[in-house]
């Protein structure tokens, strides 16, 4: 499996703390079947300005150490990127990483509660740049929570989504679960990976919750969330799937009775 978001560099981010604990984390990622993590810190331009130079230093240094080690795990960078008016400027300059360093697939975290107007120009405008956008644990998010249909329609625009697999297995409570199945049952999923942290909590461990999207999905489809989509990415490729399937409206009888009233 490829796990496509996982915070394993030391130090960078609110990650491992160090290097034993980064090491800790890529053996139980092999431990789960887990062959290729892409390392994703969070790059925020006040709180974690992981520029490119620094992630790309931190994974060969990351390299060296589970060659030390014996951990037959392959690293890739990446990066999680905040939201910010200046990213398309920084990625185009080259300061900002894109996933695998391809220039083309950016790993983007939605701000806090509420959506910035014009979101949908803002990813047109990474769109006509040349990037592709995967949206970061979009379960999560109370705007997708409170209205679904929202993630249809920039899933119709190209956006791609990435679930976390805790969340599937109802870490986070039965509702963001029922949600994780809603959105796979919709084709609104487009990779499954683990966010992981550290050892602890938000561990970089997928198979569980790869078992449980083939339940959904059947185990073929949830097996692509891991391994075919996450390898276009890694390649620049682009990513497919089966059409995104729209929510029903609700039934508006009651509204209509009552105004014929």
């Amino acid at each position: 499996m490829i796990d496509l978001h996982c915070h394993l560099l030391a130090g960078l981010d609110d990650g491992p703390r160090d290097l034993e604990e980064s090491l800790a984390m890529a053996r139980l990622a092999v431990k789960g079947g887990v062959h290729t993590v892409v390392a994703t810190p969070h790059w925020h331009p006040a709180l974690w300005p992981n520029g490119r130079r620094t992630i790309l230093e931190a994974v060969k240094d990351l390299e060296a150490a589970l060659r030390r080690e014996g951990i037959p795990l392959e690293v890739r960078p990446g990066c999680e990127l905040v939201l910010d008016a200046d990213l398309a400027d920084g990625l185009g300059r080259g300061s900002l990483l894109t996933l695998n360093d391809t220039g083309r697939w950016v790993l983007l975290e939605l701000p806090g509660e509420i959506l910035p107007q014009r979101l949908e120009d803002f990813f047109w405008d990474l769109s006509s740049r040349g990037y592709g956008i995967i949206l970061a644990h979009v379960e999560r998010h109370p705007a997708v929570a409170s209205d679904p249909e929202r993630l249809y329609r920039w899933v119709q625009m190209g956006v791609r989504a990435q679930i976390t697999g805790s969340s599937l297995l109802g870490r986070l409570g039965p509702d963001v679960a029922a949600l994780c199945r809603r959105l796979l049952e919709h084709h609104l999923v487009h990779f499954l990976a683990s966010d992981g942290h550290g050892v602890r909590s938000r561990r970089p461990v997928l198979a569980a919750a790869v078992r449980a999207a083939g339940e959904v999905l059947g185990p073929d489809a949830a097996r692509r969330l891991v391994e075919d989509h996450p390898r276009a990415v890694l390649e620049g490729k682009d990513v497919n799937g089966p059409a995104p399937v729209p929510f029903k409206s609700p039934r508006r009888w009651w509204h209509w009775f009552t105004r014929r009233k």
